[in-house]
């Protein structure tokens, strides 16, 4: 039975054109590989539970918010996530290191949430935009579950097409 040869192997006997080529690739691999480990350590778990993290927190999450759903849905109860929401929400991600400087620790009890959503048009429901909200809060691990969260009266809708946003401030519930 033959075994794949090296990368050595295959460089020392590759010419002068074919080791460029071999180069590039493994630069390619290593470089998506670095990105890999660069996304996979902002989306790792967050620090342990903490009953009474240093609350409130208020921060900013930048970018225009979009709802979750489609309205198309392969059966009820199933939401697919529209392409809109899936940027919104990796963008938000991507925010997450600068919210954790201010933010640490994880709710695990219950929180009050208020949400100014600044859109860029006038569409969508309040409801979808907490919901979509929710999920990231749980997502990035800034909230243990989002059946925890109770949003107040002060979440509202506003337009800013000059800057969408989305102003968060989180509370323990009935401080």
């Amino acid at each position: 039975m033959s075994r794949w040869p090296s990368l050595s192997e295959l460089l020392e006997h590759a010419g002068p054109h074919q080791r460029a080529q071999i180069e590039r690739i493994v630069s390619g691999l290593e470089q998506r590989a670095g990105e890999r480990r660069r996304a996979l350590k902002r989306l790792a778990p967050p620090p342990a539970p903490l009953e009474a993290p240093n609350l409130p927190w208020q921060f900013t999450i930048e970018g225009a918010p979009r709802t979750k759903n489609t309205g198309k849905s392969p059966r009820p109860g199933v939401v697919i996530p529209s392409a809109a929401y899936r940027r919104w929400f990796h963008a938000a991600i991507a925010q997450l290191p600068g919210i954790r400087t201010r933010c640490r620790g994880t709710c695990s009890a219950p929180v009050d949430v208020t949400a100014v959503f600044f859109r860029d048009r006038d569409a969508g429901d309040e409801d979808r935009y907490c919901i979509a909200l929710g999920d990231w809060l749980q997502r990035s691990g800034l909230v243990l579950n989002d059946s925890l969260i109770h949003w107040t009266g002060d979440t509202r809708r506003e337009i800013d097409r000059a800057r969408p946003r989305i102003v968060v401030r989180i509370t323990a519930a009935g401080a």
